[in-house]
């Protein structure tokens, strides 16, 4: 990547950082990411195949205890058989130790890519369990926890005998009855039984840095002419070099919503630096620049309604002009890319063959441009489920490289027609 678009990664980075409709999940990710690129330390990959996987063990321990009052930790030796908070002398609590599960807890998960990690290279994080009975009545210490089936290292989980007391009612083969199963987790401190996260549930976050590559086609007064209005300070159709870079993953399970799975970023260690998945090429594209005037009046007219910024409201165009070259074209959504760029002074929006050298969608609109135009208004149109965003009924995409947040029909609806819905 050039000097210049390194310069336009780092602006449009900084835009979305600063956008108040990014989700924390993804504002932290990209904060981490932009402190990395702003000190040179990100290696951008060309791999032949991407195959994640996340070096962590699902449960770090189960040997500490949490005090439910002042939340204080204690370890199995600090604990010892009273199970008394030394501060407020409560009950405490058997707590799990490991990777995050609750699909509410927010923070950057950091992966390493290298073997034999360090244990600093995780985060933790202790959560409460409702293990309870796990002193032993006949011998007055503390009773083991081991998984039955190692298969199902949760639900089998259940108390052992660390004394090895075959003549107790209740030791059976090692494990101890009393009590029965030994693990749960009360309502409300996680929404499903622990399960490992997975990166497979959701796309990559892809930034997408562009720059023209050679003199473009004029299409401002056509397009503002069939739209009736001066709804593009400008508009191009041409050669881009394109750099698609993928910053991080969201995992977690199928039932946590986006905004809640954890971001994942590769590190390497031993360098000090962040790896990113990373490809160039040349293709078509086209290129709209959206009038600051018009963005400002949308934004002024919704924020009662549904508050959005500049980047939510050119995002919002950039999927209705997706969806109207898709259904243009005849092809599908995963032939073509979109790139919104934002720096304070240009607000542009790119839709690009997503494949090099271009697969022939965008040079649709040379030939059939008032039937794109018809279609970018068909594409902008009210939702018909009159949802307050954007659903997969009218702005939702599948390819969407920001996986589908900042996203407004009403925006889309409104800059097109000029303030009306």
């Amino acid at each position: 990547m050039s000097e210049r678009g390194l310069k336009r990664l780092v602006r449009a980075l900084e835009s979305k950082v600063n956008s108040r409709r990014l989700p924390n999940n993804i504002r932290d990710a990209l904060t981490e990411v932009l402190k990395y690129i702003q000190q040179g330390k990100v290696i951008v990959e060309t791999p032949r195949s991407i195959n994640a996987h996340f070096r962590y063990y699902p449960v770090v321990s189960l040997e500490y205890f949490l005090c439910p009052e002042c939340r204080r930790v204690y370890n199995k030796r600090e604990a010892a058989a009273e199970l008394k908070c030394r501060s407020c002398d409560s009950s405490l609590i058997q707590a799990y130790v490991g990777a995050p599960t609750d699909p509410g807890a927010m923070t950057v998960f950091r992966v390493s890519v290298v073997p034999s990690p360090p244990s600093d290279a995780y985060d933790y994080f202790i959560l409460p369990t409702g293990v309870f009975r796990l002193q032993c009545p006949r011998h007055k210490g503390l009773k083991g926890l081991k998984a039955e089936n190692p298969q199902r290292p949760f639900y089998t989980l259940r108390y052992t005998c660390p004394f090895s007391d075959s003549s107790c009612d209740s030791y059976d083969r090692g494990f101890c009855k009393d009590g029965g199963s030994a693990l749960f987790f009360p309502r409300g401190k996680i929404r499903r039984a622990i399960a490992r996260p997975s990166e497979g549930l959701t796309r990559p976050y892809v930034e997408v840095v562009f720059q023209e590559m050679e003199r473009m086609e004029d299409l401002t007064e056509r397009i503002n002419r069939g739209l009736g209005a001066r709804a593009f300070s400008g508009a191009f159709l041409g050669r881009f070099k394109v750099h698609v870079l993928s910053l991080f993953y969201l995992i977690g399970h199928s039932y946590a919503p986006r905004r809640n799975r954890i971001p994942a970023l590769a590190f390497d260690d031993r360098s000090s630096t962040l790896r990113v998945a990373g490809r160039s090429m040349t293709t078509t594209g086209l290129l709209l620049r959206l009038d600051p005037e018009r963005v400002s009046h949308v934004i002024e007219i919704l924020k009662g309604f549904v508050p959005i910024d500049e980047i939510a409201a050119a995002h919002s165009v950039a999927h209705a002009a997706m969806k109207a070259i898709v259904m243009l074209s005849g092809l599908s959504y995963g032939e073509f890319g979109e790139a919104v760029y934002a720096d304070g002074e240009q607000l542009e929006v790119l839709i690009y063959d997503d494949s090099p050298g271009g697969v022939g969608g965008v040079d649709a609109i040379r030939e059939c441009l008032p039937d794109f135009l018809n279609r970018l208004m068909q594409s902008a149109a009210p939702c018909p489920r009159a949802c307050r965003t954007a659903c997969r009924a009218c702005l939702y995409v599948e390819n969407c490289g920001s996986l589908n947040f900042m996203l407004s029909w009403m925006a889309a609806n409104m800059y097109l027609r000029g303030g009306e819905l």
